[in-house]
């Protein structure tokens, strides 16, 4: 699964990303609007804004299974590869706060973060070097 934390998300700005995404045959994303939800007694619960990166397309799940569970990083499929970088480069030309990223199989504990920039993430994607325990800080473009 892909944990994606992106401040101030919009509706304009999730529509934009989606359109994005698909006019440049990105991984795909979903965008969800923010709700509030009336429940028992009256209370209210919020839910925000959230884009969704999806885990699979029609071919499969994005991250392929180890050979060894205890692996440090994730390896994706070989279609999906780029797709998936071209997605961080998308991601970040919308963001202007930056946004946190995370590709984990059982939302494994955080260990590590690390910035860098959105360039250097999808590098770390082609190269299958994406760490499990890691969130990646991507900074804002300027």
């Amino acid at each position: 699964m892909f944990d994606l934390d992106f401040p101030k998300l919009t509706p304009e700005l999730g529509v934009a990303i989606e359109q994005a995404v698909a006019d440049a045959g990105a991984w795909p994303v979903r965008f969800t609007p923010g709700r509030e939800e009336r429940r028992w007694f009256g209370i209210r619960k919020h839910y925000p804004a959230v884009l969704e990166i999806s885990t699979q397309d029609g071919r499969g799940h994005v991250l392929l299974d180890p050979d060894h569970w205890d692996e440090t990083s994730w390896e994706l499929r070989p279609d999906a590869t780029e797709r998936v970088a071209t997605l961080i480069v998308i991601l970040a030309e919308h963001a202007p706060l930056g946004f946190l990223f995370r590709a984990t199989w059982a939302g494994s504990p955080v260990e590590h973060q690390h910035a860098m920039s959105a360039v250097e993430l999808a590098a770390l994607v082609r190269g299958g070097e994406l760490n499990d325990h890691t969130s990646y800080l991507v900074e804002s473009v300027e």
